[in-house]
């Protein structure tokens, strides 16, 4: 995954996860939703893993935390809307 990637997506989920916390939280449930890869993330790739991510955030956080953390990684993934499926997601 690009880094400007995951630290958007990092920054988007650190004021409910906690900053030191947020990266290993995301590096995990993207291994749940069996992206091994981070480096080469594609955009498709990111949307397929998000209902994986929102459910794995679930177990971890608040209902209000949780409908903001949705709101953030939505808003991130809504900016590479406009990129083709397969192409390296960067912010």
């Amino acid at each position: 995954m690009s880094a400007g990637l995951f630290d958007a997506l990092v920054t988007a989920v650190a004021p409910m996860l906690g900053r030191s916390v947020a990266p290993f939280t995301l590096s995990r449930l993207l291994l749940r939703a069996r992206v091994f890869e981070r480096d080469a993330l594609t955009v498709a790739q990111l949307r397929a893993a998000l209902p994986t991510i929102e459910a794995g955030l679930a177990e971890l956080l608040t209902p209000a935390e949780l409908r903001e953390a949705s709101r953030a990684l939505a808003e991130v993934a809504d900016a590479l809307a406009s990129a083709p499926p397969d192409a390296p997601a960067t912010p």
